[in-house]
């Protein structure tokens, strides 16, 4: 790695009073919450108030979302590579850097249309609107969904071995009690101000994280002078597995397993049937004779569930295969397909939908951090990381047009969409089977 910043400015980490894992613990789980703004709860908050400020119909403020969703997706690999090469601390900096830039102009954004549709056709253009929104969409889940969760969450796995499993744990759970009550903060700045000011509040913010990252943010402990796991593993390791694998694999080496493509389809599934469902979940709820209200409400018992299942995954991670946790990931998502399609048949489907989608979206937050150090080492991590989130990010992006083309064509229910996600996440399940650590 090339290292252009000294990991001893502005202070040697190794000299901290406290072990330096736990710094980066809290750093990594403050720059997850930053990229909140271009994750879909929170771009969901000002969505109607773009719709209204560029004057424009929700499909095409949709469409606009998708484009620049696949968009940064195709991007990622990239980064991760430049990750890599240059560290967390420089590649943190610079997302957060255009996450407030763009903060800014998605707030100005109508006036941008409409100045440069002006200067070149005399009057408002919608194409000119539609592709200032997309572009600035494209800015947002790159710097803030993509970057900013990739960088802080792959520097967090570095500095914890053998406790990576208990690390993952407790980021886990600020970062789900943080995304959960995210809007309802944003919904208040709102009110109390207007949504653009919001997003200047937004935007100070990130340029602060600027600041947090250079101070705090560090690649690697050897770098760094440092032992990693807060200085001794926290639990006896008699019965835990091997956390640092034998080889450090490439990216093209890891392309190149079968378990690197059964774990990267399970979450570009995850990420694409997630999104649907939220995106149209009123809509889903609705159809089956149940109440937008009670639609918004399973978020609430699903968040507990996967604060269990999280901390629970995370914990026994480290003593076992993570074949069996992708496992029970798959079937959250099979019980989860399986509810929504008999949602109004029996009030136990219900019940169903909040256990599984807890149960998958706990354990879904754990593999997607200790899966790839196990599997394929430390060396190349950014680039492997990068590759499957730009996976996620891509199948996030489509989950909605599915499901809307699914309901268009599918006599107005969702029933063949989750048909579809349940028989794929059955074949995903079987093929699982097979999947183990290639170290």
């Amino acid at each position: 790695m090339k290292v252009l910043l000294s990991q001893d400015i502005p202070f040697k980490p190794s000299k901290f009073p406290i072990n330096y894992s736990w710094v980066i613990l809290i750093a990594g789980i403050i720059g997850v919450l930053m990229s909140i703004p271009g994750q879909t709860m929170g771009v969901s908050v000002f969505t109607d108030y773009l719709i209204d400020a560029l004057k424009i119909e929700r499909i095409e403020l949709s469409n606009a979302y998708l484009i620049g969703t696949l968009t940064s997706a195709m991007l990622l690999p990239k980064v991760g590579k430049l990750y890599d090469k240059y560290g967390s601390r420089l590649i943190a900096m610079g997302a957060a850097f255009l996450l407030a830039i763009t903060l800014v102009l998605v707030s100005f954004s109508a006036q941008i249309a409409d100045a440069i549709a002006l200067q070149f056709f005399n009057q408002p253009s919608t194409y000119i609107t539609f592709a200032t929104i997309t572009v600035c969409f494209f800015l947002l889940r790159f710097s803030g969904q993509g970057v900013l969760t990739m960088v802080s969450r792959t520097m967090l796995m570095k500095w914890f071995v053998e406790n990576r499993g208990f690390a993952n744990g407790l980021s886990g759970v600020a970062v789900s009690f943080g995304f959960s009550i995210a809007p309802q903060i944003f919904n208040q700045l709102i009110e109390q101000t207007n949504w653009q000011q919001t997003l200047w509040q937004l935007a100070f913010v990130a340029v602060c994280f600027i600041g947090f990252a250079f101070i705090f943010f560090r690649d690697n402990p050897k770098d760094a002078n440092c032992k990693p796991d807060g200085g001794r593993p926290l639990f006896q390791t008699k019965n835990k597995k091997k956390s640092l694998p034998i080889k450090d694999y490439t990216l093209k080496e890891a392309q190149g397993t079968f378990v690197f493509w059964v774990f990267t389809l399970t979450m570009a599934l995850l990420g694409l049937y997630v999104t649907a469902m939220t995106f149209h979940i009123a809509d889903i709820f609705e159809k089956v004779g149940r109440s937008r209200t009670e639609a918004f409400a399973i978020f609430v018992p699903i968040a507990f569930v996967a604060l269990f299942f999280h901390f629970f995954g995370s914990w026994i991670s480290d003593y076992i295969q993570l074949k069996y946790l992708l496992f029970l990931e798959l079937l959250g998502i099979s019980l989860s397909a399986y509810a929504f399609i008999n949602l109004g048949t029996n009030p136990f489907y219900y019940y169903l939908l909040i256990f599984a989608n807890g149960m998958f979206s706990g354990l879904a937050g754990v593999l997607s951090n200790v899966s790839w150090p196990r599997f394929f080492g430390l060396k190349h991590l950014g680039a492997i990381s990068g590759f499957a989130m730009s996976l996620n990010v891509a199948g996030s992006a489509l989950g909605p047009a599915v499901f809307s083309l699914a309901e268009q064509y599918g006599g107005h229910s969702y029933e063949v969409a989750c048909y579809a996600v349940l028989m794929v996440a059955i074949v995903l399940l079987l093929l699982g089977l097979k999947a183990n650590n290639p170290n």
